[in-house]
């Protein structure tokens, strides 16, 4: 028998969630190296052509700010599906007897609303 989704053999492994630290570092280096030195970037970047200009000022953009998953809501409610579907399978009765019992009654209180 295999894995199961999220399991793993390596349980010594990076925690899920913690950053890379060489992509952090490489990040802060950057950030830094720009901070210190911008009198002389904007003087040299002045003197680019404007497409080289916008081709490097983009590809630093990386560095600063996070990029955006291009996640589709369907992927998405598929994922949610997939975790409701999981609980389901795994969870006492009971358990899931008072998740529906408390969808039943945000419902009413929707309704109501």
């Amino acid at each position: 028998m295999g894995l199961k989704k999220g399991q793993c053999n390596n349980l010594s492994g990076r925690k899920v969630g913690s950053k890379n630290k060489a992509t952090t570092d490489l990040k802060v280096w950057v950030r830094g190296l720009l901070e210190t030195n911008t009198e002389l970037f904007e003087k040299d970047l002045s003197k680019v052509k404007p497409i080289e200009r916008l081709n490097i000022m983009q590809g630093l953009l990386k560095y600063s700010i996070p990029t955006l998953s291009s996640t589709t809501y369907e992927a998405q409610i598929k994922a949610e599906y997939d975790n409701l579907k999981e609980l389901l399978d795994t969870a006492s009765d009971e358990a899931i007897e008072k998740i529906s019992d408390k969808i039943i009654n945000l419902n009413k209180q929707t309704e109501n609303e």
